[in-house]
């Protein structure tokens, strides 16, 4: 709890205040919106490589059923957005609080867009990391992960002035690259 406040105040505040209302440029939107991965992509890491006990004191190895499976990957996915969607909310609010007499908002479909896209890159990250857990092991799961953070990284740093303009063809591509690992994730969980 104490880090989410620590997060929150570092992403929500402290960041926001100093960048002002360019806080609220597309690049900045678009890059805090992607961020969701990565978080969601720790928690499904350890959701699919032992993070503790379930219900009923067996390890959380390896999922028991496809349902399960399912569920441990949104768990993963709704942390990751949950967390972004604060920090987003809590940084419009500092920068209208620092700049009071007007309401500023981002561009709602940069917004949007932004969201869709942090979305797909959350869900491929996450449905990555289970399937290398299950398919591979522990190690190969934070190796890609890193990796899938790293080419995300590279693409914001090079392109970030024009990432609002990449949003919606990301998208496209982050979903149907999880919907892949996701197929092969079922055929993990789930042997023909």
């Amino acid at each position: 709890m104490l880090l989410h406040l620590i997060l929150i105040a570092f992403f929500g505040v402290y960041l926001p205040w100093m960048k002002g209302l360019e806080f609220l440029d597309p690049p900045m939107i678009c890059g805090y919106a992607c961020l969701g991965a990565l978080f969601a992509g720790p928690s499904a890491g350890q959701a699919f490589t032992g993070g503790g006990p379930r219900r009923d004191g067996t390890p959380t190895t390896r999922p028991q059923s496809w349902r399960e499976a399912v569920g441990r990957i949104i768990r993963a996915m709704v942390y990751g957005e949950t967390l972004i969607a604060v920090f987003l909310a809590a940084g419009i609010l500092t920068v209208n609080f620092r700049h009071a007499g007007h309401w500023w908002l981002p561009q709602l479909d940069t917004l949007a867009a932004s969201a869709l896209l942090g979305a797909a890159a959350s869900a491929l990250v996450v449905v990555t990391v289970a399937w290398l857990s299950l398919r591979y092991s522990e190690r190969a799961a934070r190796f890609g992960m890193r990796f899938l953070l790293l080419v995300m990284l590279l693409a914001y740093y090079y392109e970030s002035l024009r990432i609002a303009e990449y949003a919606l063809p990301g998208t496209l591509f982050c979903s149907l690259a999880a919907l892949g690992f996701f197929y092969l994730l079922r055929r993990e969980v789930v042997p023909q």
